[in-house]
């Protein structure tokens, strides 16, 4: 309150700290968001790197699964980038070809 009243008094634009604090929020949420991308392409350039010999697909499926869920607990206001929908496709696509 005293920051804005001091603006007001100088005459500055006044500014909406609510936006400075949902910018904030957002940019958390993205980070979160970045940090499973990574991890996903991590796991997946392993399972890619495995030799036939070594293929567990059972640990793969049920470690997509899990990472699926994971996933579907990001914060709703992730749903909307374009990272995520990258995401949640990478996920399905190897969840569709891990049977196989």
């Amino acid at each position: 309150a005293r920051l804005t009243s001091e603006m007001e008094l100088f005459e500055v634009q006044v500014i909406n700290f609510r936006d400075i604090a949902e910018c904030r929020k957002s940019l958390k949420f993205l980070k979160i968001v970045w940090d499973h991308v990574q991890l996903v392409q991590e796991i997946f350039t392993s399972y890619k790197n495995t030799l036939w010999s070594r293929v567990d697909t059972d640990m793969m499926i049920d470690e997509t699964k899990k990472l699926q869920k994971e996933i579907k607990g990001l914060p709703r206001q992730a749903i909307k980038w374009d990272v995520y929908r990258g995401l949640t496709t990478a996920m399905s696509e190897m969840a569709i070809d891990l049977p196989l």
